[in-house]
């Protein structure tokens, strides 16, 4: 993944910069995602196995260089981050994808919907 200006920070960033603000994005979206869905106030993390089951799900699995979890999830995190930092996709949205997903199925497939959807966004399919 190539560094590219990002709006809403102002400066360049790459794959690592990426995947630590995504790991925010993320974690704040399915907390409010599974509050919403619960009707009950969770803070969670997303565990690194579901984010890497997700990318599988999702069809992504081969643009990812390599396949350990930790690396999986941060892939997961960058694309998701890069879509919300160029204005592609609201926080609001993933929020609403996530509960949807999580209403209909498992946090992987929550989490493969927010993928296709962010991939599609950043990438146009």
């Amino acid at each position: 993944m190539r560094q590219r200006v990002y709006p809403l920070l102002g400066f360049r960033a790459g794959f690592e910069e990426l995947a630590k603000i995504g790991d925010g994005i993320v974690n704040l979206s399915y907390s409010l995602a599974l509050s919403r869905a619960t009707g009950r106030v969770a803070g969670r993390k997303v565990p690194n196995a579901v984010l890497a089951r997700a990318v599988q799900l999702a069809g992504l699995r081969g643009y990812a260089d390599r396949g350990t979890r930790h690396s999986l999830g941060d892939f997961a995190e960058s694309i998701i981050a890069e879509a919300v930092l160029l204005r592609r996709l609201s926080l609001e949205e993933c929020v609403e994808v996530l509960e949807r997903g999580l209403r209909q199925g498992s946090e992987a497939e929550a989490f493969a919907a927010l993928l296709r959807r962010s991939w599609e966004a950043v990438r146009g399919g």
